[in-house]
């Protein structure tokens, strides 16, 4: 289990979101750590993308 968003991004092959105590999304990391879902879970803005080297980044950014 990580708490680490950017971590998860990077080695997780599934992933599930949950917002008090709720599943907001589940599934494939790819499907599941989306800016809208995140938004929805923790009420943050994120750049989501891929290094040169083909790993996951999720950041958060100011609103």
């Amino acid at each position: 289990m990580l708490h680490d968003l950017h971590l998860a991004a990077r080695v997780a092959d599934d992933a599930v979101l949950l917002k008090d105590g709720r599943i907001v999304a589940a599934g494939e990391a790819d499907a599941v750590l989306t800016a809208p879902a995140i938004a929805e879970a923790y009420g943050i803005d994120v750049e989501i993308g891929r290094t040169p080297q083909g790993h996951r980044y999720i950041f958060p950014v100011a609103r």
